[in-house]
């Protein structure tokens, strides 16, 4: 059994390629944070305000907000916005 290389089909510009491929660090690293503090076992315990959750986490909900925001463009959490009347 052999197995053959080829060049991917699609014919990205070598910017797109190396935006994807710096993408992808970016993205460990925010899947690393969360799973250092947790977040997805604090939000199955209840935790489900960026106050809520950095409080549990104790960090900045800021910075958690903006990490959270980010993991959400990529389907890893999905953020709900409430409008209160």
């Amino acid at each position: 059994m052999s197995i053959t290389f080829t060049f991917p089909t699609n014919k990205s510009e070598p910017i797109e390629q190396m935006q994807t491929m710096l993408a992808g660090h970016f993205v460990a690293q925010c899947l690393h944070v969360v799973a250092v503090l947790e977040i997805a076992d604090l939000i199955v315990k209840g935790h489900k305000t960026i106050e809520q959750l950095a409080s549990a986490a104790d960090c900045n909900a800021s910075s958690l907000n903006r990490l959270l925001c980010t993991l959400s463009s990529i389907n890893v959490f999905t953020m709900l916005r409430v409008i209160l009347d």
